[in-house]
Order: structure tokens, then sequence, then C-alpha cells
């Protein structure tokens, strides 16, 4: 069970939960801001500089944002998530939640070497290709079953399942290009039954959103969503390595205030 919209309480506590004591809104892998890493539920927002300002660019404008509620149903993982409590309870995630190929190169990503330099260089959207093609050759696709609001689709040869509240990921990846983190909704897309040759080949075209035009993707929205596979799938919320599946995401609305900075002063004009 996740938990329901509109109960501060319910979010205040899974919020603690998730933060174990962290003060600190920092930024995943990739630019996302992990949620896992807020303070309080009363904690707004705040656009910082960071690799890759997915949330900042898509809450331009906005005063509040929805949040993603993540639980899931296995209990404590093997390499130990950071979404929330080590006993499987509700998460937290802002940006996006990935399982399957996604979360298996969030993994690799957060382990790699290479990704503290590129961040010194400030060129860690890199980080994320580059982990993408060392999994690439070993990942197994397998079959899934996706249920929106109670509804369920199985999808056989399945690479990954991306739900997302804003556009882009992974350092520019529009994965949802629909996506608005203000809608109440959860964007979901699939990528199923596409070689591991194609997969290389077409991936370029995430970066434009043109990937959903392709046979082999589908699209879902919904307030709530659930992820099994016939065996565990590694899984990434807002880039930080989260656990496994079976897991259960519920849109919180409105959950998040967003503290914008104050716009600076006009240039002057010429001949003031």
């Amino acid at each position: 069970m996740g938990i329901p919209a509109g109960k501060p309480e319910a979010l205040a506590s899974a919020w603690t939960a998730a933060t174990a004591g962290s003060s600190d809104a920092l930024s995943g892998p990739s630019g996302e801001r992990s949620a896992a890493r807020f303070g309080s539920p009363g904690m707004p927002y705040g656009s910082t500089d960071a690799p890759s300002g997915n949330m900042a660019a898509s809450a331009d404008g906005l005063r509040c944002i929805d949040v993603f509620s993540l639980r899931r149903d296995a209990g404590p993982d093997k390499a130990g998530g950071t979404s929330g409590p080590p006993d499987g309870g509700p998460g937290i995630a802002v940006c996006s939640v990935g399982a399957g190929f996604d979360g298996k190169v969030a993994f690799e990503t957060n382990r790699a070497a290479y990704k503290r330099w590129l961040n010194r260089l400030r060129l860690g959207a890199l980080a994320y290709p580059l982990a993408m093609l060392a999994a690439l050759a070993a990942y197994k696709p397998c079959p899934v079953r996706v249920i929106v609001d109670g509804q369920a689709f199985d999808y056989d040869a399945v690479w990954l399942v991306a739900v997302a509240n804003v556009a882009t990921y992974g350092g520019g990846m529009r994965i949802c290009p629909r996506a608005r983190p203000d809608d109440g909704l959860a964007d979901v897309c699939v990528v199923h039954q596409i070689g591991r040759l194609k997969f290389l080949r077409y991936f370029p075209r995430v970066y434009s959103g043109r990937h959903i035009e392709l046979p082999g993707v589908s699209l879902h929205r919904g307030r709530r969503v659930e992820i099994c596979a016939d065996r565990p799938l590694f899984v990434h919320a807002d880039g930080e390595y989260a656990g496994e599946t079976p897991l259960e995401i519920r849109v919180i609305a409105d959950a998040l205030p967003i503290l914008a900075a104050a716009p600076g002063p006009k240039s002057p004009t010429p001949g003031s």
C-alpha cells in the first residue's frame, strides 16, 4: 500500500523514514533532485546548480509539484536501497523511478570510479551513457507486468519501465516527453521487444523524445503504478539505487512546495 494523497501526516511519516535524518537537498548522479535526501516534508524544493537541472527546468513557474510514494513489497533488498527504510516501507521520489535496465545502469553508475571525476569536470551527464554501454552486453530483457490504475499490461522482453514526473532524466534524456510535475499523474514508458543492436541504434532518439514513435515503446499514464517481473529487477529513484521489484508507485499531488529564486535586477536599457 502507498501513501494516501492529501494526507500531510502520512507524507510526513514517509518523508521522515526516507530521509534518515539528512537535512541537505542534494542531487542524484545525473542531476535529479533526490527526495530521499530532503530533511522534512515542509522543506521546499530549491533550484541549485547541478550537472543537469531536470527538475529545475520542469518546475519553473510552479508553486507545488507532485511526488511519488514508493513501496517495495519484498522487504530489504540485497544491496541496500536508498529510497526507503530497510524494512521495505515507503520512500519518496521527485523526478523519476525506473526498473530494469536503467535501474541496473543507475546502480553501476553510482559505483563507478569515473563518475566522481566526470562531476569534477562538470561532465556528469556522460556518466549514464558510459555505464549504459558497459551494462548493455550482459543485460537480459524479461517479461514484466505493469499495472496502471488497476489495469494490467503484460510485456515480453522488457528492457526497462520508466515512471516519470518530469520529461527529462539521466542527463537530458526525454524518456517521457509529455510528463509534467503538476498534473497529478505519473507517465510510464515501457521499452520492450527491441533487439540489442536496435536498442543501441535507437538510443540517441531518447534525447529528443522521438523514441516514443518506435513500435517497441509503450506509454501509459495513471496515479498508481505497480511493476513486477519473473525475477527481481534493479530500481532507481531519482538516479539513486532504490532496491528491487516488485514495486508500487503512487502519485501524491501538490506535495512539494517550490522555493524559486527571486528574479535578478533588470539590465539597464541604453540611454537610461
